[in-house]
């Protein structure tokens, strides 16, 4: 990493600013670098990221809640951009320990979290919730209700659900090694 990038971040995390201001201008300061960029992917292409909510990565149960709330109120993909995620590590044994959590995770609830598909390329960090629902979805997991939402196409909310593609701003796993 470039040493003036290095410091233009320093002295941004060190800065009074607002956190989404601070998000902004990182992000920023990270494009100019070619340490992040922008693209689309689908839900299953990602993994949460094990230091997600502190460890947590996301609430089972509170995957399906929010993925039904949003698709009651109908999904905005427009609503669904600005979300960040890093890729996965380039070093093996961290590389294995980010899937192996994540498997973890899908076998301690494997009713409402789907299973790693080994497609995955990215570790969201916002979005985690909505992400791993659309994934369930993807992958038929049944849910809490112990039925897999059956979703059929020519559905407006449903099609908008099932193709749901949405822009990341991802950052290279050199950042998270600066920066862990």
């Amino acid at each position: 990493m470039p040493e003036s990038t290095r410091l233009k971040v320093e002295r941004l995390l060190a800065s009074g600013d607002p956190v989404l201001t601070k998000v902004s201008l990182l992000t920023e300061v990270l494009q100019e670098s070619g340490l992040s960029w922008v693209q689309k992917v689908s839900p299953s292409e990602m993994l949460v990221h094990p230091a997600n909510r502190s460890g947590q990565m996301v609430g089972a149960m509170d995957v399906w809640t929010k993925g039904q709330a949003l698709y009651d109120v109908g999904v905005r993909r427009e609503l669904l951009s600005d979300s960040m995620c890093f890729e996965l590590s380039v070093n093996p044994v961290e590389r294995s320990q980010q899937i192996a959590k994540n498997a973890a995770l899908a076998q301690s609830s494997p009713k409402l979290i789907a299973a790693v598909n080994g497609k995955e390329h990215f570790l969201s960090v916002s979005c985690s919730h909505r992400c791993a629902w659309l994934k369930a979805l993807a992958s038929n997991v049944p849910g809490p209700q112990a039925e897999a939402m059956q979703l059929t196409r020519g559905d407006a909310k449903a099609d908008a659900a099932l193709d749901m593609w949405w822009k990341n701003a991802f950052l290279t796993c050199l950042v998270s090694l600066v920066w862990p």
